[in-house]
């Protein structure tokens, strides 16, 4: 009787045996995906800080365009007061 236990207790321990290397397997596995779609997921967050630094790049050049106009609008328009006499 005793044999006949050994067995079955070997096929258990490679059952048991089995199951471990497929659930690490499966964890590598979802750990590799994960890594990978942090990778893409930090790919796209850099392209859209590069997009809005652009983009406030493209605001702050209008505003001091903006403010070196109003200024040449002003110093013309003093001149022109200055030629009325007024």
């Amino acid at each position: 009787m005793p044999d006949n236990s050994v067995p079955k207790i070997k096929m258990e321990l490679w059952a048991v045996l089995a199951f471990l290397v497929a659930l690490t397997g499966i964890c590598i596995g979802y750990l590799f995906n994960s890594q990978a779609d942090s990778k893409v997921a930090h790919n796209v967050l850099s392209e859209r800080v590069v997009k809005v630094e652009t983009n406030y790049t493209h605001i702050v050049t209008g505003i001091e365009r903006l403010e070196k106009s109003q200024k040449e609008m002003m110093d013309i328009l003093v001149k022109q007061k200055r030629v009325r006499g007024e």
